[in-house]
C-alpha cells in the first residue's frame, strides 16, 4: 500500500499536510484540491500517477473523488516518473 504526505502549493489549509493510505481515506473533494478542466500542460490527470482507467472505459482518481477526464488538472498532480 503506498503512503502519501500531501502539501503542495496552493492547496486550503484543510487539506494542508494530509497524510493518508491510498485505498483507505476517504477521497477529497475536487474544491479541496482546486479542481479544473481542459488542464493545458503536462500536469494533467491523464499523466498523473493517481489517475485510473477502469476496464469499462470510465476514468477517475485514486485521491479526489467524482469522475475525472484525462485533460482534467488539480494541485494534487504527481507525475507517473516522480511515483515510480
Amino acid at each position: 500500500m503506498s503512503r502519501y504526505v500531501l502539501n503542495p502549493a496552493g492547496l486550503d489549509a484543510a487539506v494542508h499536510n494530509v497524510s493518508f493510505e491510498v485505498g483507505r481515506a476517504q477521497a477529497l473533494t475536487k474544491e479541496a484540491v482546486h479542481f479544473s478542466t481542459n488542464v493545458q500542460g503536462e500536469e494533467r490527470c491523464g499523466n498523473c500517477a493517481h489517475f485510473i482507467h477502469s476496464a469499462s472505459g470510465g476514468t477517475s482518481c485514486q485521491i479526489v473523488s467524482g469522475t475525472v477526464d484525462a485533460t482534467d488538472g488539480c494541485a494534487v498532480f504527481v507525475g507517473r516518473a516522480q511515483a515510480a
